[in-house]
């Protein structure tokens, strides 16, 4: 049964006054109404800043959630750095919650106020608003985001070292099955070790079959590629890697057929 919103504003520690007003500003925010939302906090300007949900939710969260854009504008132009990095339950920026959304507008506007949002990752799973954009199939956010995130904060530092697992590489297979071959042929021309790295990925090549709905949750690009039925013909007697290229040749785009050459120059070193 889902939460009042008098349940859902339940703060132990404030005030009997405060709680009533917590839970106006959630029901404002909420409901979209702008005049009620700006009336509470000139009142009470604290609540900018704090969790306002017994889920950690700022107002900012809650009015990400139900795509509130003016009162999006109207929090972000009042609230802190900090109190824009703040996580919810889930470890969720408002940031990322917008990324996983595709709140393209929101998004922008949270990075106009302070644009170190964009390298801040989630608390529990330690990923990029990049990385959730494209979890959740936002290609364009994935985009707007991709071009805003450094190269230092999608690869480690790591002196070069064989990277074992990596964020990146999630992005990269996610990228792949969602078919934005643009950010896939990026990444691998940026960092070709990649290809071989391994990663998570929600989608699945064969939507159909129940093995894969276990085995593809951690993978290389490699296999993401490959696996990826409807783009190779097993006909042509080629070797292993030609044979995926030339059976697309036809139907596939472009960056489609970079992605499968810079693959298959990967695998010849």
């Amino acid at each position: 049964m889902a939460a009042t919103s008098e349940e859902s504003t339940m703060l132990p520690g404030h005030r009997d006054e405060d709680q009533l007003l917590i839970r106006n500003l959630y029901n404002a925010v909420r409901a979209g109404n702008l005049e009620e939302t700006r009336h509470i906090l000139e009142y009470y300007p604290e609540a900018l800043n704090m969790r306002i949900t017994y889920k950690n939710e700022t107002a900012l969260h809650i009015a990400v959630i139900y795509g509130h854009e003016h009162i999006v504008e109207l929090l972000v132009n009042q609230m802190s750095n900090e109190g824009l990095t703040m996580y919810d339950y889930d470890g969720n920026t408002a940031l990322i919650l917008a990324a996983m959304l595709g709140k393209c507008r929101m998004a922008e506007c949270m990075l106009r106020k302070y644009p170190c949002l964009i390298r801040i990752r989630d608390s529990k799973r330690n990923r990029l608003p990049v990385a959730w954009a494209m979890e959740f199939g936002q290609i364009e956010m994935a985009r707007r985001l991709y071009d805003l995130t450094c190269d230092e904060d999608l690869i480690p530092q790591d002196n070069d070292e064989e990277i074992q697992y990596s964020d990146t590489a999630t992005l990269l297979n996610n990228a792949i099955y969602t078919g934005t071959l643009d950010i896939a042929l990026r990444l691998i021309r940026r960092w070709p070790r990649l290809a071989l790295t391994r990663g998570n990925t929600r989608f699945l090549a064969k939507p159909d079959s129940e093995f894969l709905l276990s085995y593809a949750l951690t993978q290389s690009p490699i296999y993401a590629l490959t696996s990826m039925r409807q783009s190779f013909s097993s006909e042509n007697q080629l070797g292993f890697w030609k044979k995926r290229i030339y059976s697309c040749i036809t139907t596939l785009s472009f960056n489609s057929l970079a992605l499968y050459c810079t693959f298959c120059n990967i695998i010849q070193y």
